[in-house]
């Protein structure tokens, strides 16, 4: 698979609630290795997963490729959206 065709791929979680969009892939530099997924998330995973009050615009967070259970038409990750919590880091 092409990293091109990542950009835009759904991302779910374990119990395939919808987490968002992928928006970017951050790669190590010296080991070219994926590091994270940079995932726009949607309003309602964005209050679960980061916290705080209403999203005015689109949250986004890295999401670590060691998360990924499963890629395909869409990605589904190995944790469930509430384990996430604290655990991403806001972009």
């Amino acid at each position: 698979m092409l990293i091109s065709e990542l950009a835009g791929k759904r991302v779910y979680d374990s119990s395939m609630a919808s987490l968002g969009k992928v928006k970017d892939i951050e790669i190590d530099p010296v080991g070219l290795v994926a590091k994270h997924l940079i995932v726009e998330l949607d309003g309602g995973a964005a209050r679960r997963i980061l916290g705080g009050r209403a999203v005015l615009r689109k949250a986004k967070a890295k999401v670590p490729t060691s998360y990924i259970h499963r890629l395909g038409d869409a990605i589904v990750l190995n944790v469930a959206m509430d384990d996430l919590r604290g655990r991403l880091e806001r972009v």
